[in-house]
């Protein structure tokens, strides 16, 4: 048995800073904000003012044909913390197996290759959390069993052993964020290098359990989505609706109850995801939610054919996956104001689990998310 700690802290990584960024809420100016409550109850007239934006980046006197600055540099940490166990037996009584199990965690600023442009500015706004592959719990096994044989018919009694493989894992961090809309009035949100911005959670992320595609569950007001988590447009969901107006200090009109009445919400247990107010900055915390792990088992029977001393066939029979047990990829979709696949007003499937880790050039590895495949060998040695 092999008990080991591995760590790795990750400095000056690449990251990304946009220095010609507008401070927050610049583009909502008191203009923009009075015709926004103004239209009220169906704040249709809600749109941060683009000229201020602009007026109020940095270098706009010098440059004013330019809006974003995204400068490379070395701002990004990152830091893998892990306990890892291995239990080895080696062949006796025609058994042998490698057992392993590792606790860990993973944290950084950004998972990708590029870091993730930070708004606002500055460390206390840092994007460090989870990490994409943050994975707090792996348990893998792999053994092989020679069973006893005895003389007989053909050698049909002999030669036999079974092996197995067994994967266990915790789930994935998946998050929240919004693609479309400019909450902060910085214009950031257009910037291809941005990270998405937030929408405020309330309640407890484990009751925001990844959803089957194949539940098509959709529990909100509209129907036909291709499920996730419950989308409630507008303020058609009474806990969020409560929620938008504390934000809002209490008040009937506020910009927390504005975004609320453009955006709708999700809702699912106790639990709520409702887009900041217009004119702030949604939380900048990523990866808060869990999909549902990998779990797999392979397994193979073998039988081997002694011909001559020295030349023998070995038959295989090999089961991929064998409880058939689907595992989905990491949720997609996400609460966002624009057109498309992640427009919340479509009730487009946020947290939903819909496509294994085979399909769409996920997972492509034989036996690592796909149905079960069976497939049979035959191999000669001498």
């Amino acid at each position: 048995m092999e008990v080991a700690y591995v760590g790795n802290h990750g400095t000056k990584l690449i990251s990304l800073t946009d220095v010609n960024e507008p401070p927050i809420g610049a583009g909502w100016t008191p203009a923009a904000i009075s015709s926004c409550l103004m239209s009220a109850p169906a704040y249709g007239n809600c749109s941060p003012d683009a000229a201020a934006e602009q007026a109020a980046r940095p270098y706009n006197a010098k440059f004013p044909y330019l809006s974003y600055i995204d400068i490379l540099g070395n701002g990004d940490t990152s830091n893998y913390n892990g306990l890892q166990t291995t239990l080895t037996e080696r062949t006796s009584h025609g058994l042998s197996f490698v057992a392993g199990y590792t606790y860990s965690y993973a944290l950084d600023d950004s998972s990708d290759n590029e870091g993730t442009l930070k708004v606002p500015i500055g460390p206390e706004q840092a994007l460090y959390t989870y990490s994409d592959f943050d994975i707090r719990n792996r348990f893998t096994l792999t053994a092989t069993y020679a069973l006893p044989g005895r003389d007989g018919f053909a050698q049909m009694l002999e030669g036999w052993s079974v092996s197995s493989s067994v994967v266990l894992q915790s789930g994935l961090p998946w998050g929240a964020g919004d693609a479309s809309d400019d909450f902060s009035g910085t214009g950031e949100i257009s910037n291809r290098n941005s990270q998405l911005q937030g929408w405020d959670f309330i309640g407890k992320p484990s009751d925001f359990t990844m959803i089957h595609g194949f539940t098509n569950y959709n529990g909100g007001v509209l129907s036909g989505g291709t499920g996730g988590v419950p989308y409630y447009p507008g303020s058609s969901n009474p806990a969020c609706a409560a929620a938008a107006q504390k934000l809002d200090g209490g008040a009937t009109v506020g910009l927390a109850q504005a975004s609320l009445a453009n955006l709708g919400c999700f809702a699912l247990g106790n639990s709520i995801l409702i887009p900041p107010a217009y004119d702030t900055l949604g939380p900048v915390s990523r990866n808060i939610f869990r999909d549902s792990g990998f779990k797999n088992w392979d397994f193979s029977v073998s039988k081997t054919f002694a011909f001559k001393e020295r030349i023998r066939a070995q038959f295989r029979a090999e089961f991929f996956n064998l409880l058939n047990h689907p595992d989905f990829a990491n949720p997609y979709g996400g609460p966002s104001g624009g057109s498309g696949a992640n427009d919340p007003s479509s009730g487009a499937g946020y947290g939903c689990g819909c496509v294994t880790m085979d399909e769409g050039g996920q997972n492509p590895v034989l036996g690592s998310g796909g149905p079960r495949d069976i497939q049979f060998g035959l191999k000669l040695l001498w």
